[in-house]
């Protein structure tokens, strides 16, 4: 399997490192553009093998799966150009959530998902949301869940429910992270115990706590 990357900021480059480190993907696997070429040639020395290209189309062509990994204000200029070498059996997953699916099926003649990753899929945790396009089959989901399975938990969302979902998914985490530093920073300040080991102990309980509240 063949997978492009267009665009690689915060969540593509998270994406690719996830993929990779997890083993769902060799880096000889992945091709990736990015607006400044140079991040894509940054990550191509990261992760040797993977192809950097200075093209939009050039991570296209070839790929079985294309990753549109940009901010929704560029999806008029992407889709332009890509949208002539996209084939019917060629999947695109966008993971920007205002960008509707029925939109990119109204512009592009291929395949088309949505998924809305996580910070947590870095340490392969976490949900990945998953929204499929009506010309997806059953066995283009099950490759889909299979490799989002192994950087996380695949889990099918109503589109209509993408802000709110992705709110406590993709946003949650810095809301916890925030509320458990508040916890540290008071333990330090009120009672003098060392950062490190209020840190260990707080981590901990927060871990716990997802384990004990998942069961």
């Amino acid at each position: 399997m063949n997978v492009g990357f267009i665009g690689i900021g915060s969540m593509g480059s998270l994406l690719i490192d996830s993929f990779i480190g997890s083993g769902a993907l060799e880096p000889s696997q992945i091709t990736a553009s990015n607006r400044t070429f140079a991040k894509a040639e940054k990550l191509a020395v990261r992760h040797l093998g993977l192809r950097a290209v200075p093209l939009n189309r050039d991570a296209v062509i070839g790929q079985d799966l294309i990753f549109l990994c940009i901010k929704p204000l560029e999806y008029k200029r992407v889709i332009e150009e890509i949208r002539g070498i996209l084939s019917e059996d060629q999947i695109v997953i966008s993971i920007t959530s205002p960008v509707l699916i029925e939109q990119l099926e109204n512009s592009l003649p291929c395949k088309i998902a949505k998924v809305i990753p996580s910070i947590t899929n870095y340490v392969c945790c976490g949900a990945t949301l998953c929204m499929y396009g009506d010309r997806l089959n059953e066995a283009d989901k099950a490759r889909l869940n299979n490799l989002f399975s192994m950087i996380s938990a695949p889990l099918a969302i109503d589109e209509k429910h993408t802000r709110i979902v992705s709110d406590i998914s993709s946003c949650g985490p810095a809301f916890m992270a925030f509320v458990l530093q508040s916890f540290i920073n008071a333990a330090v300040e009120e009672t003098g115990i060392p950062r490190e080991e209020a840190e260990i102990v707080a981590s901990a309980m927060l871990y716990g706590t997802g384990q004990l509240l998942t069961e």
